[in-house]
Order: C-alpha cells, then sequence, then structure tokens
C-alpha cells in the first residue's frame, strides 16, 4: 500500500510513552492520519525534510501541556539519550502520533506561556 509521508527533524524528541528524550532525530509520518511511520538519527541534510526547532512529543493522543514535564534527570545533557540503532519503525498496529511543541525553551526543557501543541500530519 502506498502511503503519502511528511519528515520532521528537531533538536529534541521525546518518547512521551517511553519516558526517553532523543537529541538530533528525523521523524516520518503518514501525511493523512499523522500516524508515525518512523524514527531515525539526523545525521544528514535530507530532502523535503522540515526543520522544526524546539520539542516533537510521539504519544498515543494528544498530550497536554502540563504533562509535557520531561523533569531535572533528562533536562541536564546527561540525561539526553542519542539511540544506538539506525532506525525504529513501527507496524501498521502501532498507533503513535507526532506532535511539534511551539515556542518551547530547549535550553530549559519547558514550556512557556504561549506554548501549544500542534499535531503533525
Amino acid at each position: 500500500m502506498y502511503c503519502l509521508m511528511k519528515r520532521f527533524a528537531s533538536h529534541r524528541i521525546y518518547m512521551f510513552h517511553e519516558g526517553v528524550l532523543l537529541k538530533s532525530y528525523v521523524v516520518e509520518v503518514e501525511a493523512l492520519t499523522g500516524r508515525v511511520l518512523r524514527l531515525y538519527p539526523f545525521t544528514d541534510e535530507l530532502s523535503f525534510t522540515e526543520w522544526l526547532g524546539g520539542l516533537i512529543v510521539i504519544s498515543h493522543e494528544k498530550p497536554d501541556l502540563s504533562d509535557i514535564v520531561v523533569g531535572d534527570a533528562i533536562s541536564t545533557c546527561d540525561g539526553i539519550i542519542t539511540k544506538k540503532s539506525a532506525s525504529t519503525e513501527f507496524s501498521e498496529d502501532t498507533l503513535l502520533y507526532a506532535f511539534y511543541i511551539c515556542d518551547f525553551n530547549v535550553v530549559a526543557m519547558s514550556c512557556s506561556d504561549s506554548s501549544r501543541v500542534i499535531q503533525l500530519c
């Protein structure tokens, strides 16, 4: 089955359901549904990739901004996890979606009063 895909990259991707923060990753989503297809480390410039500064959250449902608490352990450089695997692919049964937290402070790892959640698709 052919599906249209969009590709987004960000400084930080937070796997909300696993509590894992990824540094400099790319997420591919199905254009019509927004379902996450793949995640992999950002190593080279990729054509048709939209760079989003800040934070992308991978979750089963739209997160509430009050739930985006990355925590003291992860807010330091020591807490940032960079997976060694080349890619992470998800089956069609896995219903994870990507949400961009706009106006997110990456240095402080916190939302601001003007932050909001936008589903990527």
